[in-house]
């Protein structure tokens, strides 16, 4: 059977995380029947845990029966590693579509939009955490499952640096904005975050065709519904249980300078001056300034010369319309 869908569960607190997510990258790159999408969803495990040392799987057992799947990790490494995540699935699994969920409820089973047939753990005794994503997950009995448990010789990089100077803590009423033209990896690490910082509502603005004329190739971006849709889709995929509104951008600052109530945006290196001068249209309207997140840019490995260095939209753009093999002759 054809696996529609992959469901890779991985401990964030496991001493050798990016090991194992190398590791899981690799087993699904090798997997030649992946039809639609990975998931992945990311859990922190006790001490006690077969993820984080060599006990037994009866202890393993009992960490899951008390409701480990659906505990929400620690905030800032829940950030770290999703940025980690999808800047690894872009360099060692690009043509494939990733998603990290946050679906952190205590109601089950958090049924997936498609049906999952291959499920990765990253741990050696199986049966257990096997168990509790079935059950979390509403998994078919007979899954296929591959152990991602990464050997002391895969490479294991620290995510220390990642949002090193931060500490991150959640906000009620959060924002961010965009042009989110073919939703990419460097998308879903600030779409992400901006989930993952909200506590009750993330408005999410989406510029309209008249704010993306200076944009490269901007007659190839896709009309705004589609792009709204595209964003909808994916933060209910992420967590379908939060409150949200997508919105038209038809200037820099759209709902930001006009909802009071909004507490933070989350903006990318590129995107953070926006922010100062929204803040300071805030602060001129008697509005508190909204605390300022900033996610790192996404490397593209694979850019040509004339292409960004980060994964971006203008890049996807350009290769719809093919590779320059060479400079074109100018007749005369």
């Amino acid at each position: 059977m054809s696996s529609k869908s992959v469901l890779m569960c991985l401990d964030v607190s496991a001493s050798r995380f990016s090991a194992n997510v190398l590791s899981a990258l690799k087993n699904v790159s090798t997997y030649k029947n992946v039809e639609k999408q990975v998931f992945v969803h990311m859990y922190s495990a006790t001490p006690t845990s077969t993820s984080t040392s060599s006990s037994t799987s009866s202890s393993t057992t009992t960490a899951f029966s008390s409701g480990l799947f659906s505990t929400r990790p620690y905030l800032k490494k829940l950030l770290q590693c999703t940025s980690h995540v999808y800047n690894s699935a872009s360099k060692h699994a690009p043509l494939l579509n990733f998603t990290v969920l946050q679906r952190y409820s205590p109601q089950q089973p958090q049924r997936l939009e498609s049906d999952v047939n291959l499920l990765l753990v990253d741990v050696h005794h199986m049966d257990p955490l096997v168990d509790a994503a079935k059950q979390y997950f509403g998994l078919s009995p007979d899954v296929q499952v591959i152990s991602c448990h990464a050997d002391e010789t895969t490479p294991n990089d620290s995510l220390e640096a990642l949002f090193q100077d931060l500490d991150p803590q959640t906000y009620d009423y959060c924002a961010l904005g965009g042009t989110f033209d073919s939703i990419h990896n460097g998308h879903k690490v600030l779409l992400g975050a901006a989930i993952a910082l909200t506590n009750k509502s993330l408005t999410i603005g989406v510029t309209d065709q008249a704010m993306n004329q200076r944009k490269t190739l901007h007659e190839l971006i896709t009309p705004i519904e589609d792009r709204k849709a595209a964003v909808r889709e994916f933060v209910e995929q992420v967590r379908p249980e939060i409150e949200y509104e997508v919105v038209t951008l038809r200037d820099v600052y759209g709902p930001t300078v006009t909802d009071e109530k909004l507490q933070c945006i989350v903006v990318s290196e590129e995107t953070k001056k926006g922010a100062d001068m929204i803040n300071q249209q805030r602060v001129g309207r008697g509005f508190s300034p909204m605390a300022k997140f900033c996610i790192p840019l996404v490397a593209d490995d694979s850019h040509d010369a004339h292409q960004d260095a980060k994964v971006s939209s203008s890049s996807i753009r350009e290769q719809k319309l093919g590779r320059l093999l060479r400079q074109p002759e100018v007749l005369h």
